[in-house]
C-alpha cells in the first residue's frame, strides 16, 4: 500500500465563516454531521487519484483530518496537540472496499502506530445490510460492522459495533450509531450525515456544526486549541 501526504493548513474562522484549505488542494463536498461535526472532504494536487482528506471539526472546539486511499485505508490521522497515527507496514488485510460491494462484506487486520511509537491493531468487519437511504440526496448503502482493537501486549482496548453508510460514488464510510464498550462500559455515539453540500451552495465549506450542538459547545471563533499546521511531509 502506498502512503502519501500533502501540506494541508486549517484557517480557523469565526461563526458560520468558512474552511479554507491551501493552495493546491480544495473542498470538494462538506457533510453536516450528527453529534455536533461537520466533515469536508479535501483533494490535493499531490495526492494520488482516489486518495482524499476528511476534515472533521466539532463544536467542542477538537478536529481530525484522516487521509484515506481508494480503497478506504485508513493511511494517516492527524490531531490537535500535535496528535498523529499512520498506518503500519505490519498490516496483514488492510480495507477493501470493492469486496465490500462485490460480495457484500470486507474483513480487515491492520495495525496503526501513532508518533509515541504506540501500536494498535484493528480486527473486524464490514458486511452490507442489503438496505440502503437517501440522505439530502445521496444514496448510500447501510452497513453493519464489528470492529475490536488492542493493544500490543493483545489486550483488548475497545469493541464497537453498529450501523455505517457507505456511498459507491464518493468510495467513503459516514459514521452512524456505534456502540462503545470500553473497560465494561458501554456508551452509544451518532454521527451520521444530515445535509451535503456541494460547490456554490449555501452551508459549502461552513466551519461550525449545526446538529445536536449545545450551549456548552464552543463556537470556533473562541477556540484555545492550536489550529492544525499541517506540513508537507515524505512518507
Amino acid at each position: 500500500m502506498k502512503r502519501f501526504a500533502c501540506a494541508l493548513i486549517f484557517v480557523p474562522g469565526m461563526a458560520m465563516a468558512e474552511f479554507t484549505p491551501p493552495d493546491g488542494c480544495e473542498v470538494t463536498l462538506t457533510a453536516q454531521e450528527r453529534g455536533c461535526a461537520v466533515d469536508h472532504v479535501v483533494i490535493c494536487e499531490q495526492l494520488p487519484p482516489g486518495h482524499q482528506w476528511h476534515f472533521t471539526l466539532f463544536g467542542s472546539g477538537s478536529w481530525q483530518a484522516s487521509l484515506i486511499d481508494g480503497d478506504t485505508n485508513w493511511v494517516r490521522t492527524l490531531g490537535a496537540g500535535g496528535f498523529e497515527r499512520r498506518l503500519d507496514d505490519s498490516s496483514r488485510d488492510p480495507s477493501d472496499f470493492d469486496a465490500l460491494l462485490a460480495t457484500g462484506r470486507d474483513d480487515y487486520d491492520f495495525v496503526t502506530r501513532d508518533n509515541s511509537g504506540t501500536k494498535t491493531r484493528y480486527i473486524g468487519y464490514d458486511a452490507l445490510t442489503g438496505d440502503s437511504v437517501d440522505i439530502d440526496g445521496q444514496t448510500l448503502l447501510i452497513t453493519e460492522f464489528d470492529m475490536r482493537m488492542f493493544n500490543e501486549d493483545g489486550t483488548e482496548l475497545r469493541h464497537v459495533t453498529g450501523n455505517q453508510y457507505a456511498s459507491e460514488v464518493l468510495r467513503r464510510y459516514y459514521g452512524g450509531t456505534h456502540t462503545n464498550t470500553v473497560d465494561g462500559d458501554t456508551f452509544v455515539t451518532e454521527h451520521g450525515p444530515v445535509e451535503f453540500f456541494y460547490p456554490g451552495q449555501t452551508g459549502f465549506s461552513s466551519d461550525t456544526p449545526k446538529y445536536d450542538c449545545d450551549a456548552s459547545d464552543a463556537s470556533f471563533d473562541a477556540l484555545t486549541l492550536p489550529a492544525p499546521n499541517l506540513q508537507e511531509v515524505s512518507q
